[in-house]
């Protein structure tokens, strides 16, 4: 396989990393798709939420952000700004929303300054 014009194993050096690089996407490739699955796992178990305690359609946006921020995000929970930003209401708005997630007991409040709450619930696998 060496080409005897070759004056170095270039040619082994590049072989070994296409593979790395080929190995690492297929493994990026598999971690997506789990992930995916898990976010359609996730969604269904949020709309069956959703009919049980009858949710507005922004309640029930607010909840399925709540769950992905749980199964996938790095900090806890939302802020009621970050409700507001997410929904493009007025924080007014945000809080009838976050209030209505209240009372159906699918939230809990980490800290009340910000006003920040996570959803309370367990998510599929």
């Amino acid at each position: 396989m060496e080409n005897p014009l070759n004056h170095g194993e270039l040619t082994f050096f590049v072989q070994m990393l296409l593979e790395c690089i080929a190995q690492a996407q297929t493994e990026l490739i598999e971690r997506l798709t789990q992930q995916l699955n898990r976010l359609g796992r996730i969604s269904a178990h949020c709309d069956d939420l959703g009919r049980e305690h009858r949710l507005s359609e922004h309640a029930q946006e607010t909840l399925f952000a709540l769950m992905q921020e749980t199964a996938f995000g790095t900090r806890a929970g939302m802020t009621l700004d970050d409700t507001a930003q997410h929904l493009q209401l007025s924080k007014q708005s945000a809080r009838k929303t976050v209030e209505e997630l209240e009372r159906a007991g699918l939230i809990t409040f980490t800290k009340r300054r910000p006003l920040t709450f996570a959803y309370a619930g367990e998510l599929p696998e």
